[in-house]
């Protein structure tokens, strides 16, 4: 099975990233590119896989962002331990947000932290949603998460983040210089 989890689109190219499993495995990422949105190729294997057994998102992915910054591609995505089952519905269990990149050298992604990235305000992890967009030298975040339980019985919020890779770049205040780049895209 599979679905999609983020469209990315830069230069005329998309890359659609999508998660999927064969059997009861867990859910690696897989990618199909083109510059022509009537013919997709599908790479023959999985672009990015979570952590290890055992680890927060040993068993998939929900959600996604792709954004480039300075020839460095980074995906933050939320990545799930476990799946529970409510009836005829799945749900995950134990969802946070985690960062992965890919520098113009290198030929996969990988992990920048085993750890996930502290965002989420919810105790039991139920991320999820993550959008990413770069805004100067930061990548801004926005996050959903649930709280008071699943299913639609709880309640859901949206934080929002900043996210600087070379903080020598982001010294200045936050708003000072960015206003005209933080105008609607497109």
């Amino acid at each position: 099975y599979s679905w999609p989890l983020t469209l990315d689109i830069r230069d005329g190219n998309y890359d659609a990233y999508f998660g999927g499993s064969v059997g009861d495995g867990p859910i690696d990422v897989y990618r199909v590119r083109t510059d022509d949105p009537e013919n997709w190729t599908q790479e023959p294997s999985r672009v990015f896989r979570g952590g290890s057994d055992g680890a927060w998102d040993d068993e998939g992915f929900v959600e996604m962002s792709v954004v480039e910054l300075d020839g460095v591609e980074y995906m933050f995505y939320v990545g799930f331990g476990e799946m529970i089952s409510q009836g005829d519905i799945w749900y995950v269990d134990r969802s946070f947000v985690g960062l992965a990149r890919k520098g113009p050298d290198d030929d996969a992604w990988s992990r920048v932290h085993d750890d996930p990235l502290p965002l989420a305000m919810t105790a039991n992890g139920d991320v999820n949603m993550v959008a990413a967009r770069v805004v100067g030298p930061r990548i801004h975040l926005w996050v959903q998460d649930s709280y008071g339980g699943m299913g639609g019985g709880g309640e859901s919020g949206i934080g929002y983040f900043l996210y600087c890779p070379n903080p020598e770049d982001c010294e200045q205040a936050p708003d000072e210089g960015d206003d005209a780049e933080l105008a609607p895209a497109d």
